[in-house]
């Protein structure tokens, strides 16, 4: 059962979705401000399409036994103006990722983060930035494993 990453295709829609609802109930577990699964639909695809039009970035997915088992969108030219202090600078970012539960632990997630990283580096980036919710200590574990470290923290205080 080898899986494979290829570019995402329109008749990948129904799995893809399928995983982004899956994602989504995970992650409301996590954060409540999730839209729920049901608010799902195409217009979610179209929108990752258009960002991909505009930051040069690809929607990967990982095929195993003939079936959708996860995804990652890679965005390879995210530009970053900078703050009153920082210079601008260009990288590329993975900005979703995400492997149906029955199939975690297969490799399918590193095989993905591996064509991301490969992307990137074809690119012509210097860095590459993934985002993570601070509660998901698993996915974190993973990416620090890979060679992810913590860049910028942004910390929130419940105001009621």
């Amino acid at each position: 059962m080898k899986t494979t990453i290829r570019d995402f295709q329109s008749n990948d829609a129904t799995a893809f979705l399928d995983i982004v609802r899956e994602l989504q109930v995970f992650e409301l577990e996590l954060y409540d401000r999730m839209m729920t699964p049901d608010q799902i639909g195409q217009w979610y695809i179209d929108e990752l399409l258009n960002q991909c039009r505009v930051e040069d970035g690809s929607i990967l997915v990982a095929i195993r036994d003939g079936q959708l088992i996860g995804y990652a969108t890679i965005f390879k030219k995210v530009e970053q103006k900078g703050e009153l202090d920082e210079v601008p600078f260009t990288y590329a970012f993975i900005s979703h990722i995400a492997i149906l539960p029955v199939a975690r632990g297969t490799g399918a997630g590193k095989l993905l983060l591996s064509e991301c990283e490969k992307r990137a580096i074809e690119a012509g980036r210097k860095w590459l930035r993934i985002a993570v919710l601070a509660k998901n200590t698993i996915a974190r574990e993973i990416y620090q494993n890979i060679g992810f470290h913590d860049h910028h923290i942004t910390m929130e205080k419940p105001l009621f």
